[in-house]
């Protein structure tokens, strides 16, 4: 039987850096691993559906199928469980950016290939985007982070910057990347939006088509070491780069 906090030390040592040279795991410890993700997805759920401080203990391990004395073999509170959460999700999105090209020629290239990055993640896990963006979990406008989310909050513009390495010289600025950030999170969420709606991909990409270019150039004259970045977006955002 599992005593207290046991979970909690079967989660740690499974996602700590040697897990994958562990050995195997039993019965008892995938069974844990599966109450844990459960938990995570009730979480996420409830979150994006009565937002994170409405949410209750109560209402995660109802959505979950659990009882309290289960959450609490996982999470100390639930400001852990946003913590794992946010962490997460940050690492789906810095895989998708690190995946991009950066080979690109021009900085409206490498503008087009974040946004696209972003509108991926959008696409394929709306639950994490939300969270992330759309209740301003990983970026407020106006006040700095909290410590807890500190970590992946700098991971994530970490890698942004790194996309623009060597192409805009302010790019390098920590306030002009927190600012481009917002503006692809504010600029998918208030746009791309429309494909929750009944619209179908390529409607979508066709009506948004001209706003999206703007955008980019937009973006890269900001990101451009003189303010007149030569910003023309050059495909459509559904197609890849070669």
């Amino acid at each position: 039987m599992l005593t207290p906090w046991s979970d909690m030390t079967i989660m740690s040592q499974m996602m700590s850096p040697g897990s994958l040279r562990r050995k195997p795991l039993d019965r008892a410890q995938r069974r844990a691993w599966r109450t844990h993700q459960k938990l995570l997805d009730a979480s996420l759920e409830m979150f994006n559906q009565k937002g994170i401080d409405a949410t209750s203990i109560q209402d995660i391990t109802e959505r979950a199928d659990v009882g309290k004395g289960t959450f609490y073999r996982h999470f100390a509170d639930k400001d852990e469980v946003k913590q794992e959460l946010v962490a997460k999700a940050v690492d789906n999105l810095v895989g998708r950016l690190g995946n991009q090209t950066s080979q690109w020629a021009s900085l409206p290239e490498a503008v087009e290939g974040l946004l696209r990055a972003h509108l991926e993640f959008f696409r394929d896990c709306p639950g994490q985007f939300a969270m992330l963006f759309q209740d301003r979990m990983l970026m407020g406008p106006h006040q700095p982070k909290p410590d807890e989310l500190a970590g992946p909050y700098l991971k994530y513009l970490s890698q942004v910057q790194d996309r623009l390495a060597g192409l805009a010289g302010k790019a390098a600025d920590p306030v002009r990347i927190r600012l481009f950030t917002h503006a692809i999170a504010g600029f998918i969420s208030g746009n791309y939006s429309f494909a929750m709606v009944g619209l179908s991909e390529e409607d979508v990409r066709t009506q948004l088509e001209p706003f999206r270019r703007g955008f980019v150039a937009a973006a890269a004259n900001y990101l451009s070491d003189d303010g007149t970045g030569t910003a023309t977006a050059a495909s459509p955002i559904g197609a890849t780069n070669n």
